[in-house]
């Protein structure tokens, strides 16, 4: 039996073969976005598992509650007081051990003429016995023992040395304005995709305690962040024991209260700074498979239903000559499911050829997975279970319909009732359609909107350049000195039209509290005296910062959306922070972009402190002949800085983007899942159309004949379709409104949108859908009225 039916399909799939390609590029499109999910969802569930112990290992947060109901989270921190973890493991039964680690995303290393920038991990001693990341070379025990020891990957080891033996080397390392000279004492194993700590060198944790000594001073407290504490712990008594640690007994707490939260390693990555962000996500992706799938589904019945008057007389005959229902039942979902498996094969191959180009968009949202195939016999196995039931289920209608038909029903027309659910179906596909469509055309204006915002300056003019000064305790730092030395050697090169630098510009990390006072912070930004006439930024009152203010500090300028907001005389007004500075007003400069998440006018105040170091070299630079400005600003740099602080740049226009990359990978994939959707159900309008067409062939020669036009013809064999897809965009428009407008709800750069923006998308489908049902109306409006009447 089972041998009739798989024959029996083959031949009705043959047969129509129109409709078979339409039903298997409908499947296959459906199964390329849910092997995609899949294979993220995957990842997302057995991220981290590759440690050992792994289950036992837990990341502190520390919490700050609503001072008017101790159940509402304020706001969460993974940075923790740098003694916590050590005071835990002694006090806390059940805690055996703790680490403490700090990531850095941008560090430059280099060996003689190479030069990388890499990010990595400073961490205590036992980090390679904490966490399973193997040593190929070198004892997890001792390798980060010494201050000067650093731990690289095989694949950084390649490339600083080659194939040469990295141990015992040097190298310089350098980030956030420190850095210095470390030996190589291991090579780790390259680190899984599948791990939440992303690094490619290791250094002791020690250089970051110094540097947070460094900036807070005598006013270093317990509170003073340290990095992120990770603590292994026995059973679920001693999680317990961790959670109840009196906070109050170690450190003095603010008024709303302070506590501590434990996330085990392996839900890290679902629950990221105690948010349910990761799940959130996961939940969105599994929701926008399940979307996918379900229209195609509605587009195989679709198809299905349309195809049963054509296939009416055969089951008429199949049951007048005994055949049952279960086995007219089943001669269809044989056919559905030869269907899904074709859509599978072709599937398979498709995700392979499109997974590269996905991956080097670089994160899924704002978390960084590669998607790899992986044909594990429970991949195969999986892969194998969802074209089966989904060609029972997208089968299921069909067959139900048509089997419990009677012979004599099936010889008259009675499919028009069904062909109103048909009519449904189709509004759902371009509603759907319609949704994603317009919310990625909003997504992707904003993006293009952010690249054409007036940051105030030129950043295609400005040069970022990465130092690697050494600290300094006291008095004027060192990467100030050599920045004062490097300009007198730059600015008569020719091109080169200012040369200044920050502490805080390009990373945006600044910000600076008034003393007694409540409400948002002001971002702050340390820099060089130069940094105006560099960035070009327009001087509204007062005076720019004197060359010589590098010695004396004490100074500050304000933008335009501080001064707005003082009382009173703005210039010589002295703010008074939290933390003893208080910078005297000499300016005001107009509003200018430096921050991602706040406006050009947010309050922000511009200081120079000698003593702070400078993390990035400015450079402004003229259009005519770049290379050759490049060339001497590189012949420069290396003379004054040999073999310790190599050359290295980026336009100000590149770290721009940076900033808004995520939004632009979502515009991206919510342009592939909308291009997905409108593929799925272009084809159902491709096939319907086509029956439509087919069954009214003869409708159309009699109204040619009596003298009807092309264009009429046309009109009215299109009206159907133009009137569903109407309606699926009056549905679908408020739902896109509603979606862009969560996308957009805290953007501060946000653009304008009109209710052309909302129906762009319905406009697109419309497009499609007038493209497919008018290639079959014209077809049929062009045919010879004799062909089309002569076989009666």
């Amino acid at each position: 039996m089972l041998r009739n039916y798989l024959v029996s399909a083959w031949r009705n799939l043959w047969r129509y073969r129109l409709y078979s390609i339409i039903n298997v590029g409908g499947l296959a499109a459906a199964y390329v976005v849910t092997i995609m999910v899949g294979l993220f969802l995957h990842g997302q569930l057995t991220w981290d598992r590759f440690h050992a112990g792994g289950e036992r290992i837990y990341q502190v947060y520390v919490i700050w509650r609503q001072a008017e109901d101790r159940q509402a989270l304020r706001s969460s921190y993974r940075w923790t007081p740098g003694a916590l973890g050590a005071e835990m493991v002694a006090t806390v039964p059940g805690v055996l051990r703790s680490l403490r680690l700090e990531e850095e995303d941008e560090a430059l290393l280099s060996c003689e003429d190479r030069v990388f920038e890499e990010q990595g991990l400073h961490a205590d001693p036992g980090f390679f016995e904490f966490f399973t990341f193997p040593l190929i070379a070198g004892d997890p025990g001792t390798a980060l023992a010494a201050p000067g020891s650093i731990v690289v990957t095989r694949r950084l080891a390649r490339r600083l040395f080659g194939d040469e033996d990295p141990m015992g080397r040097s190298v310089q390392l350098g980030w956030q304005g420190d850095g210095g000279d470390f030996v190589v004492t291991g090579v780790a194993a390259d680190v899984p995709y599948a791990s939440s700590l992303r690094f490619d060198w290791v250094i002791p944790f020690v250089h970051h305690q110094d540097r947070i000594d460094r900036s807070h001073g005598d006013d270093a407290s317990p509170w003073a962040t340290a990095g992120q504490t990770f603590l292994e712990i026995a059973d679920a008594e001693g999680v317990e024991a961790a959670l109840a640690f009196d906070l109050d007994r170690y450190m003095e707490t603010d008024e709303q209260g302070d506590d501590l939260a434990l996330v085990p390693l392996f839900d890290k990555r679902l629950h990221h700074d105690l948010s349910r962000g990761g799940m959130t996500l996961s939940y969105s992706y599994a929701f926008v498979a399940f979307l996918v799938l379900l229209l195609a589904c509605i587009n195989f019945a679709n198809l299905a239903a349309g195809m049963s008057l054509t296939r009416a007389r055969e089951v008429g005959v199949r049951k007048v000559i005994g055949a049952t229902r279960g086995q007219v039942m089943g001669q269809y979902l044989a056919e559905s499911v030869l269907i899904s498996l074709g859509a599978l094969a072709l599937a398979v191959p498709l995700t392979e050829t499109l997974l590269p180009g996905l991956n080097r968009l670089g994160t899924w949202g704002q978390v960084y997975l590669q998607l790899e195939m992986r044909y594990t016999s429970g991949m195969l196995a999986a892969l194998a279970g969802l074209a089966v039931v989904m060609g029972l289920v997208a089968g299921a209608y069909p067959a139900l319909v048509q089997s419990r038909m009677q012979p004599l029903e099936i010889l008259r027309d009675r499919l028009q009732a069904r062909s109103r659910s048909g009519r449904v179906l189709v509004v759902v596909q371009f509603a759907a359609s319609t949704v994603f469509l317009t919310t990625a055309l909003v997504v992707g204006r904003q993006v293009d909107h952010w690249s054409s915002l007036d940051q105030g300056y030129d950043p295609g003019s400005v040069l970022c350049i990465p130092t690697l000064a050494q600290s300094s305790a006291d008095g004027v730092h060192p990467s100030r000195r050599f920045l004062e030395i490097f300009r007198r050697e730059a600015l008569p090169l020719p091109g080169v039209l200012g040369v200044s630098g920050s502490t805080d510009f390009v990373s945006g990390h600044g910000s600076f509290h008034l003393e007694g006072k409540e409400g948002p912070w002001i971002a702050q930004i340390e820099v060089d005296p130069g940094f105006v006439r560099t960035l070009g930024l327009e001087l509204i009152e007062g005076q720019d910062f004197p060359p010589d203010a590098v010695a004396g500090g004490g100074l500050a300028l304000v933008n335009q959306g501080l001064a707005d907001q003082l009382e009173g005389q703005v210039i010589g007004t002295e703010l008074v922070g939290e933390r003893g500075q208080q910078p005297r007003i000499i300016g005001v400069v107009s509003n200018f972009e430096h921050k991602s998440y706040v406006p050009a006018s947010y309050p922000t105040v511009i200081t120079v402190r000698p003593d702070r170091p400078l993390e990035t070299v400015l450079v402004r630079v003229g259009s005519a002949d770049l290379p050759g400005t490049l060339a001497g600003l590189r012949e420069a740099w290396d003379r004054l800085a040999p073999g310790t602080t190599p050359f290295s740049y980026r336009f100000l226009e590149d770290h721009i983007a940076e900033r808004y990359r995520h939004k632009a990978v979502l515009a991206s994939r919510l342009r592939w899942l909308g291009g997905f959707l409108a593929l799925i159900s272009c084809l159902g309008v491709f096939g319907m159309a086509s029956l439509a067409v087919s069954k009214r062939t003869k409708e159309v020669g009699i109204r040619k004949v009596h003298g009807a036009s092309v264009a009429s013809v046309v009109m009215l064999l299109s009206s159907q379709s133009t009137r569903l897809v109407l309606l699926a965009v009056v549905i679908g428009t408020p739902l896109a409104h509603q979606l862009s407008e969560s996308f957009l709800a805290e953007e501060v750069n946000r653009i304008d949108l009109d209710l052309l923006s909302y129906l762009a998308g319905g406009l697109v489908a419309l497009g499609l859908a007038w493209l497919v049902a008018g290639y079959h109306a014209l077809r049929a409006a062009l045919m010879n009225p004799v062909d089309s009447l002569c076989d009666e």
